[in-house]
């Protein structure tokens, strides 16, 4: 992952000794978040959630947020960024780090990592890899707009080159029940090579249990031309502390096999805050990641 920029930590640590002086408001919060997995090696590390955060805020001027990260028993600041007043109606900015804007943001991040595939970024190649949906942070400038009904967000961030810089976009825009976006990345991965992705993201949610999710991704990587495909079926069943999942996501290359995998599993909720998980991973990709996982999760947050 990219070095962050010494300007950019060093306007953030101003910000943020500022605010931390100033606020009205301090608020930690964080999840314990762990998994053990079984198939080919049998592991125990903490998962893509684990970690704490901490804000600052000044109500009608900055907030600071602080966002450290233990995914696959690694630590890393994977957010670290102050919020400007709003500079119109509707308009946020932050500067610092931040995760990017790509893809499906109502998707728990651990669903679309693919068996086998390449990773374009990897901050959290220590807890998995397969990284073809974007899961990652950058340093630089942040943008945001929205309405009840629409929203707009995009990131300027330091990229892996000595002056490269990447471009996120984001884009959706809500129908009733219907929830329908546009994600678009240009700039280099993390071999500093020149990656462009864009596509189309849908999520369906018909009611309260219910959730329907897919996205699909053109682009060129690494001299290669590449679709990414991402389903996912969510229900919860009425008046009872069960949820069922399915997904599937998928790489496919103009050179190549295609990779695939695909999760089934369930969740029982012990409190609103806190779960056990149980699922089954099934890997059609290349030897060694060809392994199928069983995985066994607890989370809780606080």
């Amino acid at each position: 992952m990219m070095e962050p920029q010494r300007w950019v930590i060093g306007i953030i640590l101003t910000l943020m000794a500022s605010a931390g002086a100033q606020a009205q408001d301090v608020f930690l919060g964080g999840s314990f978040d762990f998994e053990a997995r079984t198939g080919g090696a049998t592991t125990a590390t903490f998962s893509r959630a684990a970690g704490v955060n901490l804000t600052f805020v000044r109500e009608g001027e900055l907030e600071v947020f602080f966002d450290f990260n233990l995914a696959g028993g690694r630590g890393r600041t994977i957010q670290f960024y102050v919020t400007f007043p709003q500079l119109a109606k509707g308009m946020e900015v932050a500067l610092g780090r931040r995760m990017v804007p790509f893809g499906l943001p109502e998707q728990d991040p651990i669903d679309r990592y693919v068996a086998g595939a390449p990773d374009i970024f990897d901050p959290f190649a220590k807890f998995r890899r397969g990284n073809i949906f974007l899961d990652t942070f950058g340093d630089g400038v942040f943008f945001a707009w929205g309405k009840n009904w629409a929203r707009v967000e995009a990131a300027w961030v330091d990229g892996p080159g000595d002056s490269r810089w990447n471009l996120f976009l984001r884009g959706s825009r809500e129908w009733g029940s219907w929830r329908l976006g546009l994600s678009l990345f240009k700039g280099e991965d993390v071999q500093r090579t020149k990656v462009r992705f864009w596509g189309p993201h849908l999520h369906w949610q018909p009611r309260a249990t219910t959730a329907l999710s897919a996205e699909t991704f053109w682009g060129r990587l690494r001299g290669t031309d590449v679709k990414s495909t991402f389903l996912s079926l969510q229900h919860r069943f009425p008046n009872r502390p069960v949820e069922t999942f399915l997904s599937l996501g998928a790489l496919d290359r103009e050179a190549g096999a295609s990779l695939t995998t695909t999760r089934l599993g369930g969740r029982y909720w012990l409190n609103p805050f806190s779960f056990v998980e149980a699922r089954y991973e099934f890997n059609d990709a290349p030897a060694p990641d060809d392994d199928d996982l069983l995985v066994l999760r607890y989370r809780a947050d606080f």
